[in-house]
C-alpha cells in the first residue's frame, strides 16, 4: 500500500481526509470524509461493489464519527480512506470469487481493517506513508499551479539569474526572498526563523527635484535551519549605468 505510486484521486483523497481531520465540526468533518471515500475507490471497486456503497460509507461516517469523540484519536481520521481502500479490495475479491456480501459483511470486514491497522504497528505505518505520499503530491501540484500563475520571470539578457551555488569554498549566493526599502530611523523587526534580515544603507542621488536622500534596504534571505550570523554583512556594489 505504501509503496504503490499514488495517483491524483488518491492524493485528493487523502487531502480531503485531512481537511476531514482538521474540520470544526462532525457535519464538517463527516462531509469530507464521504467525499474522501468516494475519491479513494477505484473504478473497479466502485463497480464491484455499486450496491454496497452507502453502506460502505455510512460505515466510514460512523467510524469517523468515533475517532472524533477523543482529541487523542482525532487525528485517525487521517486513515481513513487506507481502511476503506484496503475494505473494498477485500470485499471486492469476495464478489469476484462468487461469495454473496451482505451489510454485515461490509460492517465485518470494515471493523476487522481499523482493527488491524490501529493496532499493528507495520499496517499503521503503511497507511501514515500513503497518507503523507498523498499530501506531499497534493502540495507539488498546488506550488506547479502557482508558478504556472505567476508566469516566467523576467530577466535581462545581460544578466543571468542567481541561484542557489556554493563557490569559492563556502560562500552562497542566494536570491532575497523578499526586499523593501525603509527610511533611516524606521524600526527593522527580526526575522521568522530560518531567514536572516540584512540591512544596507544606500545613497539615493538627487532626481526629479527630490534632493538626496539615504534609504535603508531590507533583504529576507533563507538560510539552513539553526544557521545564524557569523560577521558584517559585506556589500557589493555594481557597475554605474
Amino acid at each position: 500500500m505504501a509503496v504503490a505510486p499514488v495517483s491524483p484521486q488518491a492524493a485528493l483523497s487523502e487531502y480531503l481526509a485531512a481537511r476531514a481531520a482538521t474540520a470544526k465540526s462532525d457535519a464538517e468533518s463527516e462531509a469530507f470524509i464521504g467525499s474522501s471515500v468516494t475519491v479513494a475507490l477505484s473504478g473497479r471497486n466502485r463497480r464491484d461493489l455499486e450496491e454496497l456503497l452507502p453502506h460502505l460509507l455510512r460505515g466510514a461516517t460512523l467510524l469517523t464519527r468515533i475517532l472524533r469523540r477523543s482529541p487523542y484519536s482525532r487525528q485517525a481520521v487521517r486513515l481513513v480512506p487506507g481502511i476503506v481502500d484496503s475494505s473494498s479490495g477485500m470485499l471486492s475479491r469476495h464478489r469476484i470469487g462468487g461469495r454473496a456480501i451482505t451489510p454485515a459483511d461490509v460492517g465485518g470486514v470494515l471493523a476487522g481493517t481499523t482493527r488491524r491497522v490501529l493496532a499493528d504497528p507495520r499496517w499503521q505505518s503503511a497507511v501514515i506513508r500513503r497518507h503523507a505520499r498523498g499530501l506531499a503530491h497534493m502540495r507539488r501540484r498546488r506550488e506547479a499551479y502557482i508558478s504556472r500563475r505567476r508566469g516566467p520571470v523576467l530577466i535581462s539578457p545581460r544578466r543571468r539569474p542567481v541561484r542557489d551555488v556554493t563557490i569559492d569554498g563556502g560562500t552562497i549566493r542566494r536570491r532575497p526572498v523578499h526586499t523593501h526599502a525603509l527610511r533611516t530611523r524606521a524600526r527593522v523587526t527580526p526575522p521568522r526563523p530560518g531567514f536572516v534580515r540584512v540591512v544596507t544603507p544606500v545613497r539615493v542621488p538627487p532626481r526629479g527635484g527630490m534632493p538626496a536622500r539615504t534609504v535603508r534596504v531590507v533583504s529576507d534571505v533563507k538560510v539552513p535551519r539553526g544557521a545564524t550570523p557569523a560577521g558584517r554583512p559585506t556589500s557589493v556594489g555594481g557597475r554605474r549605468r
